[in-house]
């Protein structure tokens, strides 16, 4: 069973067996491999999140452990609200001074609106993994995400 509440953003942890890359040794090398991975798509989702809030529609999937929470689904947010909230994080990180810029100018024009906590799902890695496979694995016979074909993408937009 799982359970849906709200966590402080310093207790997530990005998850070091994400399958979007080879497993890390740290939360600082999970997170900068994100960062170099991902770029403008980062930054892209960062300025959604100042717009738009995160979507409350497509919860993060956690696993407890102690006192925190590995994020198994949404650590592309997760991080980028990690970077929005502090800027001596993204200076420690190193990047280049584009992204760095680009960060701390979206922190400073959303500091005092970005969350401090996000809900969450909360459940165990193995419950995830059904769901996370569903997600990101295609159709699945229907199981899965069905993606819209063409038509159903201009009837939505109106077109």
């Amino acid at each position: 069973m799982h359970k849906i509440i709200s966590i402080k953003l310093e207790n997530l942890l990005i998850d070091l067996q994400n399958p979007r890359y080879d497993s890390r040794k740290s939360q600082v090398e999970a997170l900068y491999t994100i960062i170099h991975d991902q770029k403008e798509k980062l930054i892209n989702l960062a300025e959604d999140i100042i717009i738009k809030g995160t979507n409350d529609s497509d919860l993060p999937i956690v696993a407890e452990t102690d006192d925190k929470f590995i994020v198994l689904e949404g650590n592309r947010r997760v991080a980028a609200l990690r970077l929005l909230s502090s800027p001596s994080l993204v200076e420690s990180l190193e990047l280049p001074q584009k992204v760095t810029k680009k960060l701390k100018d979206l922190h400073e024009s959303a500091r005092n609106e970005l969350p401090t906590e996000i809900s969450c799902v909360v459940m165990t890695r193995e419950d995830a993994n059904y769901w996370i496979s569903l997600k990101h694995t295609g159709e699945n016979e229907g199981v899965g995400v069905v993606t819209w074909d063409g038509r159903a993408k201009h009837r939505f937009r109106g077109n």
